[in-house]
């Protein structure tokens, strides 16, 4: 069992946990879990660290025992870009941003499937406020984060980049940001 969830980690409910014996989240959340399929965590409450979002649990994020959950490797058939290269035979640097660029690609199309278009097209149910201005309090948040740890995470850095480029993605509807970016090379 484990001790607490962390984002990227991969978790599963343990065997003899039952819908009975659960001791946080609702039925209809938690009975998806029964079949002890590996999922992914995707987001965790820094504040209560069990308020955790995994990648097929649809609705939201939920409170689960991290108690009734052991961590397990990433199913490797779930995995979209994995990097073969010993850390002493990394490619020149060109290639290293060629590679980043693909997997943060694969990152966000990935989040935006399981998120459904939220960040562009967000639900509005406790914010109401435009889409832009949501995902510039996320970009303040993270690097509020960032500015806390000693060290950044990958995963924070990665969160930022993604959220630069859906700031990107929403300033596209006003702007002609392609060109903005070309015009960066001059």
């Amino acid at each position: 069992m484990v001790e607490k969830f962390e984002v990227g980690h991969w978790y599963k409910l343990a065997e003899g946990v039952t819908e009975a014996n659960m001791r946080y989240g609702w039925v209809d959340q938690m009975s998806p879990l029964l079949d002890r399929k590996p999922r992914r965590c995707l987001w965790v409450d820094e504040h209560n660290g069990t308020d955790v979002e995994f990648d097929d649990i649809k609705g939201g994020s939920w409170s689960y025992n991290f108690g009734d959950f052991d961590e397990v490797p990433a199913p490797q058939e779930n995995t979209s870009i994995k990097s073969d290269i010993p850390m002493g035979d990394l490619p020149p640097t060109k290639e290293r941003i060629s590679m980043l660029c693909d997997a943060m690609k694969d990152l966000l199309l990935y989040k935006n499937e399981h998120y459904g278009d939220s960040a562009l097209h967000p639900a509005s149910i406790f914010y109401k406020g435009d889409a832009a201005t949501s995902i510039y309090i996320r970009m303040d948040d993270k690097l509020n984060r960032i500015k806390n740890a000693d060290v950044p995470g990958v995963n924070d850095i990665a969160d930022f980049i993604g959220y630069g480029f859906l700031a990107l993605a929403k300033r596209m509807e006003t702007e002609d940001v392609l060109a903005a970016i070309e015009k960066e090379k001059d």
